[in-house]
């Protein structure tokens, strides 16, 4: 699927580049009406494929993996075949006292006498196997416990990764939608100010009347620009983190003014994605498992505080590595060697002769300066560092829980006054113009009740953005981040 998504996404870019040069170039209605779309889960998964960060995690989860075998190779037997050839271009001389062959000769004589043969052979096998190293035992739990560590980074990599898309993808719906608030009520002001022109060459309106919504029309067009370009931004913002050019025009699917916060069916289908990954982690009803468990329970499963403990365990580890180091390491050997020598012209191996040996070593560290002792205490420095800092990220965690449930429990709060003031502004604007059309209202009326039917779906878009945005939060806060 992954695939997919990035041919259309490449093909889309190309399209829409030649066409419109570029995103600056654009229409953000057009942008975001544009094929192909991204659902959130799309972008997510395209977040997940591209980001480097993660890229960088999994090579840390594979060097785990061989973090894991170069453990195990300190406790295998080492094999080793070894064959030597030395030719004697001239024979070695040692000199001897000449009383040894000669009992007459003088005192202190000494006399040349050649040592070796003109070829000589060596080679066999050798084994060697430690049969006590404490730092190689422990070696092979604190690999698996590296490896763990690094799936651990890789996990709260992740989710930062996740979480950030989500914001983005939610900032690039605030965007649109805001776009298309403000070219409703553009609408609705073009369409005022056509009817205030009619009514001007009836002689049922005045010049101000007229003036009065151009005014109004002159000060919010260039609200509209400010809006695009909030648009293009959120885009390259949410492209940056789906690892795409920055121009590609990028569309995202769902309408906030028709989403039903806290809900998970959706009367609009385009919100039906949101609202699954919104869902995940439980809802926010009362009796719901997210507000039954206690902070300190959801707070153990949070990313950072899975790779600190995984540190202060990786800690533990190094530590029983270094005290084994007062302890003796003992080993065992076995060689298995042939040898041959020969004059003249080489006769490979020929007339070899076999020997073998056995052995066992035993060595004990007496006295190495401070360096153990100094390890030893430096790694416990190291522990209690992590472990003052499990403490600042657990209280952290904590008082950022609390934030979000609050912000939440606030927005929660606000959701039905906010669904009101929407549906009132708008019938209150249907009421102003049925007043005015029969000549009972006024201007004023009028534009006031545009201004404040506006106003009531910014906010009301605000509030969900805010909500979902909250949402994402929290899930990473608890470490339960959807699509992992």
């Amino acid at each position: 699927m992954l695939l997919v998504i990035m041919i259309l996404a490449i093909g889309m870019k190309s399209h829409v580049h030649a066409q419109n040069g570029g995103l600056s170039g654009s229409n953000p209605a057009q942008l975001f009406n544009s094929e192909p779309a991204f659902t959130l889960e799309q972008a997510i998964q395209t977040s997940l494929s591209n980001n480097p960060e993660i890229k960088k995690a999994l090579l840390g989860i594979e060097d785990g993996n061989e973090q894991v075998k170069l453990a195990w190779a300190a406790v295998m037997p080492e094999v080793m075949s070894t064959t030597q050839y030395t030719r004697n271009i001239e024979i070695p001389v040692n000199f001897v006292p000449a009383r040894v062959f000669d009992p007459t000769a003088p005192e202190g004589e000494l006399i040349p006498l050649q040592f070796g043969t003109d070829n000589n052979w060596q080679g066999g096998f050798s084994v060697s196997q430690n049969l006590f190293k404490g730092e190689a035992l422990v070696g092979i739990s604190t690999a698996r416990l590296y490896k763990s560590a690094q799936q651990d980074i890789y996990q709260n990599i992740s989710e930062q990764v996740i979480t950030q898309t989500r914001i983005a993808y939610y900032g690039a719906l605030l965007a649109s939608e805001n776009y298309r608030v403000l070219e409703v009520s553009l609408q609705r002001l073009e369409q005022l100010l056509r009817e205030n022109r009619v009514r001007l060459e009836a002689g049922m309106a005045d010049d101000y009347d007229v003036l009065r919504v151009e005014v109004q029309l002159a000060n919010q067009r260039p609200l509209l620009v400010q809006v695009q370009n909030q648009i293009e931004a959120s885009i390259r913002n949410l492209n940056l983190l789906l690892g795409l050019p920055s121009d590609t025009p990028t569309k995202v699917l769902g309408n906030l003014l028709n989403y039903e916060i806290a809900q998970s069916m959706q009367d609009d289908e385009a919100n039906q994605h949101l609202a699954q990954l919104d869902e995940f982690s439980g809802s926010l009803q009362p009796g719901d498992l997210l507000l039954a468990q206690s902070p300190e329970d959801l707070l153990r499963e949070r990313g950072d505080v899975a790779v600190i403990e995984s540190q202060i365990a990786l800690r533990d580890k190094q530590l029983a590595a270094f005290r084994s180091r007062f302890l003796p390491t003992v080993s065992a050997s076995y060689n298995l060697q042939w040898t041959a020598a020969q004059p003249g012209s080489p006769s490979f191996f020929e007339n070899a002769v076999r020997f073998q040996t056995l052995g066992v070593n035993v060595s004990m560290p007496l006295f190495q300066g401070f360096q153990r002792t100094s390890d030893i205490a430096r790694v416990k420095i190291e522990q209690n560092t992590l472990l003052a800092d499990l403490d600042q990220t657990l209280n952290r965690a904590e008082a950022e829980w609390s934030n979000l449930m609050d912000d939440l429990d606030r927005i929660i709060g606000s959701v039905e006054a906010r669904k009101l003031a929407v549906h009132q502004a708008n019938e209150g604007y249907r009421i102003a113009t049925k007043r005015l059309e029969s000549g009972v209202g006024s201007q004023l009326e009028v534009t006031e009740a545009e201004l404040q039917a506006r106003e009531a779906e910014f906010n009301y878009v605000q509030l969900v953005h805010d909500y979902l945005v909250a949402k994402a939060r929290l899930d990473l806060a608890i470490g339960r981040v959807p699509l992992l």
